[in-house]
């Protein structure tokens, strides 16, 4: 018998509970799976090996959600509202990781971490994408990053750090069809940034 083993470290019927601290949770996963209860865990570091979801919704507490090394399509939903998100290492040219918080307001912000990405493909098939939100303010650090940014309620975007950042908007990527962007403020960067917008 030949295939391929993936590994899920994470199941439906999971109940965890990371107690005081700041608690850590690695996780690696190959399906869509929404735990039982994540209680008093803070951090959540995820990796899809297929295409996959993680629902959050029973993990209220989680501070920080960091998509790291995936080879899939990876969707985050049921994110807490104010938690900072992360997307690191990943040069597939053809796969999406996409972020979904439980509730937005019109007002909301969300703040994002890249490092190493390499996802501008010829047909912008694969992106960051952070939808309801109004202002994202990312950071790049480590090695450059370039990717898209698919954001359909964003009229503000902050770039920073010290890391290289070709940043993509597109038309074609937004549901609506329209990007709402009136603000691409990098006046923070201290790295290059190069941007480009398509069909404004």
């Amino acid at each position: 018998t030949t295939g391929e083993y993936t590994l899920q470290t994470l199941n439906a019927y999971d109940s965890l509970n990371g107690n005081g601290g700041t608690d850590t949770l690695n996780v690696q996963i190959s399906s869509t799976v929404t735990p039982l209860s994540l209680q008093n865990i803070e951090v959540v570091n995820v990796t899809a090996t297929s295409a996959s979801t993680l629902g959050l919704a029973n993990a209220g507490q989680v501070t920080n959600v960091n998509a790291n090394s995936s080879s899939a399509d990876l969707v985050v939903s049921g994110i807490a509202a104010g938690a900072d998100l992360s997307v690191s290492n990943i040069t597939a040219a053809d796969m999406d990781t996409t972020f979904t918080y439980a509730t937005v307001t019109g007002a909301q912000s969300a703040n994002l971490a890249v490092n190493n990405l390499s996802q501008t493909g010829a047909d912008h098939t694969a992106a960051i994408v952070i939808d309801g939100v109004e202002t994202i303010n990312v950071t790049a650090s480590g090695n450059a990053s370039s990717y898209v940014l698919d954001a359909d309620a964003a009229t503000t975007v902050t770039l920073a750090g010290d890391a290289t950042q070709n940043v993509l908007f597109d038309d074609g990527r937004i549901t609506s069809g329209t990007l709402k962007l009136t603000l691409v403020d990098a006046s923070a960067s201290t790295g290059a940034v190069n941007v480009t917008m398509n069909n404004q």
